[in-house]
């Protein structure tokens, strides 16, 4: 069984200046294809909702 966290490099929409993963809010940053955030969740995690806020 894997057990180790993940972590994924998102990209977000434009327009979006906060995002809220659950309590977190992760930074964002931007790369040359636009804004992104980064962020580990666990292996099992089935669904992941990102919130602008």
């Amino acid at each position: 069984m894997y057990d180790t966290p993940l972590t994924l490099k998102t990209y977000i929409p434009g327009d979006w200046n906060e995002v809220a993963y659950g309590d977190l809010r992760p930074e964002i940053q931007s790369d040359k294809k636009g804004k992104y955030i980064i962020f580990k969740v666990a292996a099992i995690t089935n669904k992941i909702t990102l919130k602008k806020i």
